[in-house]
């Protein structure tokens, strides 16, 4: 039976990803709710150390994985390896003599603890004890509650904190000033305040590389002398084009060959990325992976939606999502410096009703909310397997091509 495992960043206080917790759902018609949690935990455990690669789905970053009570009183983590495991303990977890003792056993393996959901009480103190970091809903306590939580914990200076559903840019900041090290949600998607910049010079040399593959013919000459001029540019594509994305048996050696190789769709693409990339310098890395994996997403599921659309527009679509959010502009303005079609301009704004539908389903995906997913996608007819194709894809996709384009 196909699984599905979503990951989501966990953030430090520089924005950069320093782990992914992992969710499991099996397929889009189950909600997590209707299995038991011992089950759920030992599919997600089987499915990313067996099936898919621990390696490929944290990018050799540490999983934060949930463990019922049942599973931490039988030690089941020592089943796998210390390096890559940060065990979650749940928040109904029972801190009785056995959870205690297995949770003791298991630090001294080196195992790191977290405990979810956090809400302080004097019986939770054993497993404090033991913790490394405490994981406090930001939505689900009052900022009065969570103030009083870490002052009552300040008398353990080891505990580091996660403040996880962090959805706005207020929220990040107001955690950042209450000390918190780690962050997770969607607050670094699109930014909710937005000021009207002047557009740095080098962004705006990126959308002069968009204007250059926008147009309806390209001029291959020009394009590969203008990679050629551009090192860092022509090293990044040798990299892409030899990564494992691609699965080249013979390395290219050239910028020619490798335009050449990739094809005029190819070669569109890997040029967006990187224009969207230097427009989203200075941004969180996620915020650049959500993009390519909403824009790989939008163009291999555009194929079973009936959208008006070509494959290489919803890519663009896709990729160029949350442009404000990268230039902290409003979208309206900085479609003016950009060279696509009123048609593509008008559904950056939102304003065509079946690309919005397909970014919902695309957008619910991401982020495991499968009861609204189970709703979209059905609207829309896309089944199971090929979202779970378009996903992986697209996730491999933006992680060889982060992976060669360092910030």
């Amino acid at each position: 039976m196909d699984i599905f495992v979503a990951r989501q960043p966990i953030l430090d206080r520089q924005q950069k990803t320093v782990a992914y917790e992992l969710l499991f759902r099996d397929g889009l018609e189950n909600s997590f709710p209707d299995m038991d949690g011992d089950i759920a935990t030992f599919r997600l455990l089987s499915n990313t150390f067996f099936s898919m690669g621990i390696n490929w789905i944290s990018m050799r970053k540490p999983v934060f994985i949930n463990f019922p009570q049942a599973l931490i009183e039988r030690e089941v983590p020592l089943f796998f390896p210390v390096r890559n495991v940060v065990i979650e303990v749940l928040e109904d977890v029972k801190p009785d003599e056995n959870v205690v003792r297995a949770v003791n056993r298991l630090k001294e393996k080196g195992f790191r603890i977290v405990l979810d959901d956090f809400v302080y009480s004097q019986e939770l103190t054993p497993l404090i004890q033991s913790a490394d970091i405490i994981k406090i809903d930001f939505r689900g306590s009052s900022q009065v509650e969570i103030e009083k939580m870490l002052i009552t914990l300040s008398e353990f200076p080891k505990l580091k904190f996660l403040a996880e559903k962090i959805e706005t840019h207020g929220e990040f900041t107001k955690a950042m000033e209450l000390g918190f090290h780690f962050f997770q949600g969607y607050f670094f998607e699109k930014p909710k305040i937005l000021t009207n910049k002047s557009i740095p010079a080098v962004k705006i040399n990126m959308i002069r590389l968009i204007a250059q593959v926008s147009v309806t013919n390209v001029d291959f000459s020009k394009l590969i002398r203008t990679i050629r001029g551009d090192v860092s540019i022509s090293f990044r594509l040798l990299k892409f084009i030899n990564s494992a994305y691609y699965r080249r048996r013979i390395p290219v050696g050239s910028v020619k060959d490798a335009v050449t190789l990739l094809g005029e769709r190819a070669i569109k693409q890997f040029i967006l990325l990187i224009a969207s990339t230097g427009l989203a310098a200075g941004k969180p890395t996620e915020m650049m992976a959500t993009a390519i994996i909403t824009g790989r997403m939008c163009e291999f599921l555009g194929r079973d939606v009936e959208t008006g659309f070509s494959d290489e527009e919803l890519f663009t679509l896709g990729l160029f999502r949350n442009l404000d959010a990268m230039l902290d502009m409003p979208m309206e303005g900085v479609l003016e410096d950009l060279p696509f079609t009123r048609r593509i301009k008008q559904a950056l704004l939102g304003h065509d009703e079946a690309l919005v539908q397909l970014y919902d389903v695309i957008i619910d995906f991401v982020k495991g909310d499968w009861g609204n997913l189970r709703l979209s996608s059905q609207r829309l007819a896309i089944s199971e397997e090929t979202m779970k194709d378009a996903y992986q894809d697209a996730v491999s996709m933006a992680d060889e091509f982060l992976a060669i384009n360092p910030k």
